[in-house]
């Protein structure tokens, strides 16, 4: 029985991915994300970003977090550039922190956690915007 635990929307708003996410999760939770961020980012170019807004706990048993490595590589490889990470509310942060952030420095997206919406869609937005000669991490 292929039952998804967790639930998520996908937004956009120019070039930016943005999605909300209620876990816990699991790996047929992430595929059907990975098929509906394949439909979303089809329209946008070579350089957009993703606003992650995590809440409750968004923790993923490993089957998930390996599912969610293989989605991330399709994301690198279709443009996106930069993640920023919303934690609202969220249960074992810390570990949750740990495992996304070894998830996005293997597959080498630069990444920033945030506890305020409007400090993450800043920064990303500054990435973005910058001129690529200026670009830090």
């Amino acid at each position: 029985m292929n039952i998804t635990h967790g639930e998520f929307k996908i937004s956009t708003k120019n070039n930016l991915l943005i999605t909300d996410a209620m876990g816990p999760f699991n790996k047929q939770l992430i595929q059907k994300f990975a098929a509906d961020i394949e439909q979303e980012i089809r329209s946008f170019n070579a350089h957009w970003g993703q606003i992650a807004i995590l809440r409750g706990n968004c923790l993923l048993i490993p089957e998930a977090a390996k599912e969610l490595e293989k989605v991330t590589i399709f994301r690198k490889n279709n443009g996106q550039k930069y993640i920023a990470i919303v934690l609202l509310n969220t249960q074992c942060t810390f570990i949750l922190e740990k495992q996304l952030s070894e998830i996005y420095l293997s597959v080498q997206i630069p990444f920033k956690f945030f506890s305020h919406y409007s400090f993450a869609e800043e920064w990303i937005t500054d990435k973005l915007t910058a001129p690529k000669s200026c670009i830090n991490n």
